[in-house]
């Protein structure tokens, strides 16, 4: 027997087992939208009335790489009101539910990525077998997407897993992955991927050998969650304390998903499962409705599609395949992008001047990889498996057929002009030069070689392993394929591109650099330093501007601030501070004093002797909200400059690149976003009254004026 429609099938296997499997075919991979949910009412409805019921149910992916990957995301983008949300919440609530009750026993065989939806699902069935393997991943991220599980995440997970596990993985979004999924008790057990679906047969011919008894609603949550569900003042402190640790990350007027994330899980830890999941609806139709799920959800989206997107006009140029890469310059830079390249199977040949960096580059790549296995309980093993990757020398042997080479040697233009012509010598002119530089132009970097087609600029941030963007600068005589080549190679590293025009500092420095002048003409003035930092922390920003410097390295936001200063002239030349720190050697954290004291990765307190450096220091402590603007406000005039002039080709790519790229606040959708949400009248406005009282390098260029006077956004509503 079959019941099969695209995206959803129920068949009979011969041993009188139904598999209920999720194929989207060349669609792609397996989500629960509309269509697919109604589909499976519709089979769950057929389970429930057949005359001879099967022996079990094995819910299953018919690709072995991933079980369900969630919701549809441009499903939740639509949602109209807090109502919709409701409603669409309740529905699968229903159809899960169903499931649960279904008289016979329910098994999911999970292999490769479970997610949101697809994990609320398996939470449903009465047993889960999974994967052993990295590629197997169970979690709940909504959080991410401004909303919280809204079918049963936050009922039947804290009632599997211990409860710290539960919250922690529901208010961060964190997965669980391989062995940690059965260490976890998220699932029963789990096995080598080829054997996931006959260990999921074998538990239903168990199950069913004798009378069925269908596991009832499941109290786990460890012993802490047996204390909190039995005894409500422990229940009070355990989800006071909760609320507090949320709170020291995320502000609840800035991100309110993970506040109301824990109020659904205290309610069903303190009621029923019923109640549990009524407020679940509730809650999630209050998040549906707040504007930072719109935003989160927009940038999600704009991520996801940034994968996609055809980097070039003709779309018949290919990139070259690259399973082997040249690196040049081994220190943390060149060790974070060995370490990224390695892990993805990329074999790097990793060359620099001498053993001392090179040593420093492999210790960097190895402390990456050791605490990635800690994460993912993996073996040392593995980790000498993905070093292996990693070829280091001081010579270019081998580099006469690699496809490209990735240059990330000192920021001095003769330098990269030397090893760009060592590589055009080697390679015959057949490689092509990715360089990693910050803010000088690809074009100069080009000038005087024999192939600029080559050139093209891969601006990485730091760390590497953490910063999710990539830049891939387009210079003037950058060929097509150099520029899919790199966007491929980028995505290949799991990183985000956006590509941009070349351009002193390119778009993201460039932006920020903006921001950080005007930090230090406020600090020039008489605000103090955490004063500064406490502001744009509120704001939302991760860090303060001068806590952002000392991380960044003060010397490299100096050599940053003097090229844009020689491009642009007065209207980005900062005050003289950052000159006097480097002379000092006072460089930020690497260092151990810039404008705070550190002692390693901790940070101390401002170093009040800072204040010397600064000239004429007058006594004026700005406003927190005037602040705020004088920081922000340049930042969306130079954005509408980098449009301008073509340096970035859309909003959308300005928005992304600067939440991946500095941490603009994701809740607030983006630099652009902030300012239409702002208003661009008001935004031309508060920018007339700074550049009247305080400096005309606030006066709003021409597109903002004119995007404000005919009523235009930069972005679509």
């Amino acid at each position: 027997m079959s019941a099969s429609s695209a995206g959803l099938s129920l068949s009979m296997d011969p041993s009188g087992v139904a598999h209920l499997i999720f194929d989207r075919g060349e669609e792609g991979l397996n989500i629960l939208n509309a269509s697919i949910m109604e589909k499976l009412e519709a089979l769950v409805k057929e389970l429930e009335s057949r005359q001879d019921p099967p022996k079990g149910v094995v819910v299953r992916s018919a690709r072995p790489d991933s079980f369900i990957v969630g919701a549809d995301v441009e499903e939740i983008a639509r949602l109209g009101s807090a109502t919709e949300a409701e409603q669409k919440s309740a529905y699968g609530q229903a159809i899960f539910g169903r499931l649960e009750a279904l008289p016979f026993p329910v098994v999911a065989a999970v292999r490769g990525t479970c997610l949101g939806g697809g994990t609320e699902l398996a939470l449903a069935c009465h047993c889960i077998i999974a994967g052993d393997d990295s590629q197997t991943e169970m979690g709940l991220p909504e959080v991410r997407l401004g909303l919280i599980p809204g079918w049963g995440g936050t009922q039947r997970l804290p009632r599997r897993v211990p409860l710290p596990v539960a919250v922690d993985m529901i208010l961060t979004g964190k997965s669980q992955r391989g062995r940690a999924v059965e260490r976890t008790q998220l699932a029963d057990r789990c096995v080598p991927p080829d054997y996931v679906i006959r260990e999921a047969l074998a538990w239903i011919q168990n199950a069913s050998s004798k009378p069925y008894r269908r596991p009832q609603h499941r109290t786990g949550g460890g012993f802490l969650g047996r204390l909190v569900r039995m005894l409500p003042p422990v229940r009070r402190a355990f989800f006071a304390l909760a609320r507090q640790r949320t709170a020291a990350k995320a502000s609840p007027e800035h991100y309110p998903a993970p506040f109301k994330a824990l109020e659904a899980i205290e309610c069903g830890l303190a009621s029923d499962l019923a109640h549990g999941l009524a407020r679940e609806t509730q809650l999630l139709g209050e998040a549906v409705a707040s504007e930072a799920r719109k935003n989160l959800t927009r940038l999600f989206l704009q991520q996801r599609d940034s994968k996609k997107v055809v980097s070039v006009s003709d779309p018949a140029v290919k990139p070259r395949k690259i399973a082997r890469m040249g690196l040049l310059g081994a220190g943390l830079m060149g060790g974070g992008i060995a370490q990224v390249a390695a892990a993805t199977g990329i074999v790097v040949r990793m060359k620099d001047v001498d053993l001392k960096p090179l040593g420093a580059g492999l210790r960097h790549a190895r402390e990456v990889f050791e605490k990635e296995a800690r994460r993912r309980r993996q073996s040392p093993r593995e980790v000498e498996a993905w070093m292996a990757h990693i070829l280091p020398t001081t010579s270019y042997a081998g580099f006469e057929t690699l496809p490209v080479t990735v240059e990330a040697v000192v920021e001095n233009l003769e330098v990269k002009r030397k090893v760009l012509s060592e590589v055009e010598a080697v390679s015959r002119g057949r490689c092509l030069f990715a360089s990693n530089t910050s803010s000088l132009r690809i074009d100069l970097i080009a000038q005087g070689c024999r192939h600029p087609e080559n050139v093209v600029g891969m601006h990485f941030f730091n760390p590497v392993d953490r910063m999710p963007l990539v830049e891939v600068i387009r210079g003037s005589a950058t060929s097509d394929e150099a520029v899919v080549t790199v966007v491929a190679l980028t995505r290949k590293l799991k990183k985000t591109p956006v590509v941009v025009n070349d351009g002193p500092g390119f778009l993201v420095n460039r932006i920020l650099m903006a921001y950080l002048n005007e930090a230090l003409f406020l600090l020039k003035e008489g605000t103090p330093i955490e004063a500064v930092d406490r502001a744009m922390q509120r704001f939302g920003m991760p860090l303060g501007p001068f806590e952002l410097l000392d991380q960044v390295g003060i010397d490299v936001a100096h050599k940053v601030s003097l090229i844009l200063g020689e491009a642009f002239g007065d209207r980005v030349r900062p005050p003289r501070i950052l000159d006097g720190a480097t002379s000092q050697h006072r460089l930020g954290k690497k260092s151990g004093r810039g404008f705070y004291r550190w002692n390693g990765e901790r940070r101390g307190r401002p170093d009040p002797t800072v204040y010397a450096l600064v000239n004429d220091r007058g006594g004026r402590v700005a406003p927190e909200g005037e602040a705020m603007d004088r920081m922000v406000l340049p930042m969306i005039n130079e954005a509408a400059l980098c449009l301008l002039e073509g340096i970035a080709r859309t909003p959308a790519d300005v928005d992304l690149a600067m939440v991946l790229g500095t941490g603009f606040p994701p809740f607030r959708g983006g630099l652009l976003r902030y300012a239409d949400t702002l208003g661009l009248v008001e935004v031309v406005q508060r920018m007339d009254r700074l550049s009247t009282l305080l400096d005309p390098r606030f006066r709003p260029v021409p597109l903002l004026r004119d995007l404000a006077r005919s009523g235009r956004t930069f972005l679509p509503s």
